[in-house]
């Protein structure tokens, strides 16, 4: 996939997991470099690690004979900037907070994507003998996407529990700002009524989101093991706190669950974007 350079000054945007995935299938694999193109004349591309670490999971479902055509799917994020974990990354831009959970940041992001790239296997990946620069060393690396597995499967776990006791607690899904508070507090910080105000106002996509999830709980509608990339979805609408970042998505479901929210204009649709700038959608 040829990559071109962002210019500086542009709006932003993220591509969720399922445009990344799409454009390494054989339909669009020839159109790729082009959909890519186009992207950059308008937007700085940001990497999230959402995106990053789904993709990484793919691989690790696989048994290692396409190892080479895997790899495919993370070229368009070499020279990228890679972003904060999403809750980490709402803290620090709306109230200027570390995230006491987050064990891991951008750096550890690029050093992982390098490993990939440079690993000439699946088994060099995953028992790590992949030989690498670091700070002017060369030494072996790899990955353990165990570690990556069980992340998500934690985050998925907290967020269905969650849901789970308000629905058992018979409790409707609480006004923003008292919401705010409740979430602030899940991510390790105790926040002030102003500090509330503003997170809930930066989060309204996430918050929007997870009316619509805890009203289908409620009613007795939502089968979890069926929606499990919810949460994933709900942790992609983070970065729309910043007001110059934007999100590309093959999720229709995504989109319309944020139609209310006040930053639902920069949630794009994948197909809708392709058909906007010439491109004829084969899915």
């Amino acid at each position: 996939m040829e990559l071109s350079e962002p210019h500086v000054g542009q709006p932003k945007i993220v591509l969720d997991t399922n445009v990344a995935g799409k454009l390494n299938e054989p339909a669009y694999r020839a159109d790729a470099g082009r959909i890519i193109s186009v992207i950059c004349t308008e937007f700085k591309i940001l990497v999230s690690p959402l995106t990053f670490y789904e993709l990484l999971d793919t691989i690790q479902g696989g048994d290692g004979s396409h190892f080479g055509s895997d790899r495919e799917l993370f070229k368009w994020m070499v020279g990228r900037e890679f972003l904060r974990l999403p809750g980490a990354f709402a803290l620090r831009g709306l109230l200027g907070l570390d995230c006491p959970a987050t064990k891991f940041g951008p750096a550890d992001f690029r050093d992982c994507l390098d490993v990939l790239l440079r690993a000439k296997s699946r088994e060099d990946l995953f028992s790590g003998n992949v030989q690498t620069l670091h700070r002017g060393k060369w030494r072996f690396g790899g990955m353990q996407p165990q570690v990556i597995r069980q992340q998500h499967r934690f985050g998925q776990r907290q967020h269905r529990e969650r849901l789970e006791s308000s629905r058992d607690a018979k409790i409707p899904c609480q006004p923003p700002v008292a919401w705010a508070f409740g979430y602030a507090r899940l991510l390790g910080h105790k926040i002030t009524e102003v500090q509330a105000q503003h997170f809930a106002s930066g989060l309204d996509a996430v918050y929007e989101y997870d009316k619509i999830l805890s009203r289908l709980v409620a009613d007795g509608s939502y089968n979890f093991g069926k929606h499990q990339g919810d949460w994933i979805d709900m942790q992609q609408l983070h970065y729309l706190c910043d007001s110059d970042i934007h999100l590309l998505t093959d999720d229709r479901k995504l989109k319309s669950r944020v139609e209310h929210s006040s930053q639902s204009a920069r949630v794009f649709d994948f197909r809708e974007f392709l058909e906007g700038h010439g491109f004829t959608p084969k899915h």
